[in-house]
């Protein structure tokens, strides 16, 4: 694909939640929306613009009036929302969005082979359930790239999800005890480079710091935030 935009990231979401385009502020009434677990308050902050979706009418006003003056940053960063909304029981985020507005290229020195996610075992067995789901790794739906050890078990993988608007939502895991070498920033500058290449936007989404720090590292730009909130 040409590099990446801003715009097309502002596009690519508009085309996921079903609008024209993203806007300063947009609210939206949605019971199973695109941003937010279903039954679950979305927030959504894509550089100016800020998408708001509640999942019953009952909410649209409280909520609209807690988040209209908010600018996108603070909209989606729990200490300063979550005192204007109502009660929460739950919250998934903020999920920080990174974009390569860059060419992506390959570690041409990489040792890695594509395998697919049905032969992920070992690793996915290495980790704790909260870790694979902060992962994304079991999500994928293209072959993963991967790094084996000398035993020839997966060690290191790194592949996508392919979303309905043209993204390509990067997934890694690391084994706990290869970790530091170097290999989930391989594996992701490759798959990003991959992603590229079948015309797909490559986006990173970050909730730990440790994702965050491998974003930057590989030169992507943060452009927005996700913030879910379940209601008491």
């Amino acid at each position: 694909m040409e590099i990446a935009t801003i715009d097309d990231v502002k596009r690519a979401w508009a085309e996921l939640i079903g609008v024209p385009e993203l806007t300063k502020f947009h609210l939206t009434i949605d019971p199973v929306s695109r941003i937010a677990p279903p039954g679950w308050i979305g927030l959504l902050a894509i550089d100016d613009t800020l998408t708001v979706c509640v999942p019953t009418l009952e909410l649209e006003e409280r909520v609209s009036l807690a988040t209209s003056g908010v600018g996108p940053f603070d909209a989606t960063t729990p200490a300063v929302i979550l005192s204007k909304l109502p009660p929460t029981n739950r919250v998934l985020g903020p999920a920080g969005l990174f974009y390569n507005f860059g060419r992506g290229t390959p570690d041409t020195s990489l040792n890695a082979e594509s395998v697919s996610k049905q032969s992920l075992n070992f690793l996915i067995d290495s980790v704790s359930s909260e870790e694979l789901d902060e992962s994304g790794i079991t999500e994928i739906d293209r072959d993963a790239l991967v790094i084996r050890s000398d035993r020839g078990e997966p060690i290191a993988a790194c592949g996508y999800r392919v979303w309905p608007n043209g993204v390509a939502n990067i997934c890694v895991l690391v084994h706990p005890d290869h970790r530091r070498k170097g290999y989930a920033y391989s594996l992701a500058r490759a798959t990003i480079a991959r992603a590229e290449r079948e015309g797909l936007l490559a986006q990173w989404r970050a909730r730990s710091e440790s994702s965050r720090k491998l974003a930057f590292r590989l030169g992507l730009i943060e452009v927005g935030a996700q913030l879910s909130l379940e209601l008491s």
